[in-house]
């Protein structure tokens, strides 16, 4: 037996594909790129210092624009992730783009559950409050 979707369903339903619409434009927007930078520093010998520098030593600093170096040197600083080959940043890469999808996923799907289970309960409550009303008083 299935139920009609009644107006608070159909009305979730549209929001729900609405948010869920705009939540993958986000992660397409917000998605990780592979920079062409990082990448030549990763292979250039002056940077050579920072590629081999000990895990958990990093920049006290951001580098400025024009700084050799500067690519690897301010993912150091932000992202305190010691990169020694290509084949870590890639490796970061594909965890940073899981993080970009299931995040954003995991906000909408508990939106979605949350907003439901209030617009049902907000539909029983309203349907015990015309019961109650039609039900004669003595």
């Amino acid at each position: 037996m299935t139920k009609r979707f009644n107006r608070w369903r159909r009305f979730w339903s549209l929001f729900m594909v609405a948010f869920l619409v705009s939540t993958i434009v986000l992660v397409v927007l917000l998605w990780p790129q592979r920079e062409p930078g990082m990448v030549a520093d990763l292979n250039a010998p002056e940077c050579q210092e920072w590629r081999e520098s000990p895990d958990g030593v990093f920049p006290d600093d951001d580098p400025a624009r024009n700084e050799p170096c500067r690519s690897i040197r301010s993912f150091l600083y932000h992202q305190r992730i010691t990169l020694r080959s290509e084949g870590d940043y890639d490796e970061f890469l594909v965890g940073a783009r899981v993080r970009a999808v299931l995040l954003p996923l995991a906000i909408w799907a508990g939106f979605a559950a949350g907003t439901y289970l209030i617009g049902v309960a907000g539909s029983w409550a309203a349907g015990r409050l015309r019961k109650d009303k039609k039900r004669p008083t003595a």
